[in-house]
C-alpha cells in the first residue's frame, strides 16, 4: 500500500480494458500518473474514478494505491472538495476469492506431491519443503487480501 498526496499534474493516455466478471467494472490502464514530483507507473483505475480524476487535474488529491502483479491499482482517493471515493468491495471480492481458491488448490497439490515424493524417497525434509511452499502460497494470498483492504481504508 502506498499513499500519494499532492497536485495531480498529469495522467498518461489510458487504454480501457473490460473486466471479465462484471461489465460495469471497466478500468483504464495508465502508463503513469504524475502527482507533484512523484510519478506512479503502470496504474489501473476504474473508469468512474478515472473520470473524476480527469476533472481535478491541477488540484490537490490524495491517492491510495495497492501494488500487485507488477502494477498499481487505485483503491481510494480524496478529492479536492474532501470527498473520499473508494472502490466497491464487490469489485475486489470476486477476484480475490478466485485468487484464494487457486492458491488453496495449488497448496493442496503441493502437500500431496510432497507427501508422495518424500514418502517414496524416504526423505522427510522433501515433505517439509513442499508443505512450507504450500504455507507460503496461502500466506501470500492472505497478505494480498489484507493489503488491498488496508489500502482501501487509508485515505
Amino acid at each position: 500500500m502506498a499513499i500519494f498526496e499532492g497536485i495531480l499534474k498529469e495522467m498518461s493516455g489510458g487504454t480501457q480494458q473490460l473486466s471479465v466478471d462484471r461489465a460495469d467494472n471497466a478500468f483504464i490502464r495508465h502508463e503513469y500518473i504524475q502527482i507533484g514530483d512523484q510519478r506512479i507507473k503502470s496504474v489501473r483505475v476504474l473508469a468512474y474514478h478515472n473520470a473524476l480524476l480527469e476533472k481535478v487535474i491541477g488540484q490537490q488529491v490524495k491517492l491510495s494505491v495497492y501494488k500487485g502483479g507488477g502494477q498499481y491499482a487505485l483503491v481510494a482517493m480524496r478529492l479536492p472538495d474532501g470527498t473520499v471515493e473508494r472502490i466497491d468491495r464487490g469489485t475486489v471480492l470476486g477476484p480475490m476469492i478466485m485468487f484464494g481458491i487457486q492458491r488453496i488448490v495449488a497448496a493442496a497439490v503441493l502437500v500431496v506431491i510432497g507427501l508422495i515424493v518424500g514418502g517414496l524417497a524416504h526423505a522427510p525434509l522433501v515433505t517439509v519443503a513442499f508443505v512450507a511452499l504450500a504455507a507460503w502460497l496461502l500466506f501470500s494470498w492472505f497478505r494480498t487480501w489484507s493489503g488491498m483492504f488496508a489500502a482501501r481504508g487509508a485515505v
